[in-house]
């Protein structure tokens, strides 16, 4: 009896985990979307300090996986050189396809219109191709629709590089495109303090805005 107890414990133990990566999958840091979602029964946080366009600015994001292949998110930023609340979003990620060749995963998100925010959405599909056993490509395409019913096109291109089981590097391009086409560049780095626990730092520019030089320093941790 106690042998078939152990068994059964052990092959649950085995599902368990393979409901989750044996490390961290964290957004962060840069702007790409990751094609996965955190997995059944995990919650995580995302925070950051930006200096932006010459503001302080936070940036976290909280989700939550309902399922392995279905997550919900939300992501609230506050402005501390103007004192007020500068984005504040309810949405879900989706994996669609999860092949390891090329999974695809897609964010739909809301963007709630409290103090001095406009209403708006945006939908974002993500892929990637690993080149190496290192080297992985990654892109995102989407589009944001605002109160007024503009509709904007936007993209990721990011190439992500692991040093080693720890330290991960990546390089970028981002930007909208419209009326005009924005084009910004970012790079940065990420350390995993173990497997639930990851700090990141990452620095950008944009080559066509007044925004100007950004830099971010942030921490990513989960809890099964």
């Amino acid at each position: 009896m106690k042998r078939s107890i152990l068994i059964v414990l052990f092959f649950l133990g085995v599902k368990l985990f393979a409901q989750y990566s044996e490390t961290i999958y964290a957004g962060r840091p840069g702007q790409a979307m990751g094609v996965k979602t955190i997995g059944k029964n995990v919650f995580q946080i995302e925070s950051g300090i930006d200096y932006f366009g010459k503001k302080f600015i936070s940036n976290t994001t909280f989700r939550y996986g309902f399922l392995e292949k279905f997550e919900v998110n939300s992501g609230i930023a506050y402005n501390f050189s103007d004192k007020n609340i500068s984005a504040f979003s309810v949405g879900t990620r989706i994996n669609l396809y999860n092949a390891d060749d090329f999974p695809v995963c897609v964010q739909v998100s809301y963007n709630i219109p409290i103090e001095n925010l406009q209403s708006s959405g945006y939908v974002v599909f993500a892929t990637s191709k690993s080149l190496t056993d290192k080297l992985d490509l990654g892109l995102n395409l989407g589009t944001t629709i605002s109160e007024n019913i503009n509709a904007n096109a936007l993209y990721i291109i990011n190439l992500s590089y692991s040093v080693n089981d720890k330290i991960g590097v990546f390089i970028e391009s981002y930007g909208t495109i419209s009326n005009n086409f924005e084009m910004n560049f970012d790079t940065g780095i990420s350390y995993l303090l173990n497997n639930d626990l990851q700090l990141d730092f990452f620095t950008g520019y944009g080559l066509n805005n007044k925004n100007g030089l950004l830099l971010s320093l942030g921490v990513s941790w989960r809890t099964k």
